[in-house]
């Protein structure tokens, strides 16, 4: 979890795919966000959503936003709601949606205290409120891929995932898009995508020892990934500070 307060404006920046589904609680003020088709998205109070790789979402504001941002491994996420992660795909689903009348129960909360450590435990209260019912069972078998996947940092071919997972490479491909939203070659590129960006935040550079320790063949393969996702020319983007999404990827 996050607490976010920004004070001033922030210019526009494309988000990017960072492999988590987002609760996003807005506290104070409302961000502007637009789809790759430039249509503004409704922000609510908040939402919960993730932004997939195909469709860049814009995000800037003009006036002070205090917000309140929980991230969710996908597979955990539809384990824990029971929804189908494809319906969150670059989309902005109301929190009501998926907390119920929790929601407006932590809302009161939130806005009744400026402690972020406090809001922290709220937020906790109300998602265990959800774990409580699954604590007897374990992981299902997505779950185990994605920690996998998470764990070599992508670099694993679809062909292993389907071995661990004892069934076809088709119907993987259809259960791990209803439970991780994504297909899991183009999950496992996301993750490498985001170890790739970890670099480039401490180092603020990109060269041929980056990529071929990210798995990537050559330097213009890798700037190929990162042009894709972050909407621009890679190393214009490593000198620019861009928060949002220094806030959220690469972690």
């Amino acid at each position: 979890m996050a607490y976010g307060h920004f004070t001033g404006p922030i210019q526009p920046e494309q988000l990017a795919p960072d492999s988590y589904i987002k609760l996003a609680l807005i506290i104070e003020g409302e961000p502007l966000y637009f789809n790759g088709s430039g249509e503004r998205m409704e922000w609510h109070d908040g939402f919960c959503g993730h932004v997939p790789p195909e469709q860049g979402i814009i995000t800037y504001n003009t006036e002070p936003i205090r917000c309140l941002m929980a991230n969710f491994y996908p597979s955990g996420f539809h384990r824990l709601f029971g929804l189908d992660v494809t319906l969150f795909n670059g989309r902005m689903i109301r929190p009501g949606e998926v907390l119920g009348g929790r929601a407006e129960r932590l809302y009161e909360a939130l806005r009744n205290t400026n402690d972020p450590l406090r809001m922290f435990e709220l937020v906790e209260g109300t998602i265990l409120e959800h774990v409580q019912r699954l604590s007897s069972m374990g992981s299902s078998i997505i779950q185990v891929l994605e920690s996998h996947i998470r764990e070599r940092k992508g670099l694993v071919p679809v062909s292993e995932l389907a071995r661990i997972a004892g069934m076809s490479e088709r119907s993987l491909q259809r259960r791990f898009k209803k439970e991780i939203g994504l297909g899991p070659k183009e999950f496992c590129s996301v993750v490498r995508f985001n170890h790739v960006y970890s670099h480039m935040q401490r180092t603020r550079k990109l060269d041929l020892d980056i990529a071929l320790q990210c798995g990537y063949f050559d330097e213009s393969h890798m700037l190929k990934d990162l042009r894709y996702y972050l909407g621009k020319a890679p190393k214009r983007f490593a000198d620019m500070i861009r928060p949002m999404v220094d806030a959220s990827l690469g972690q």
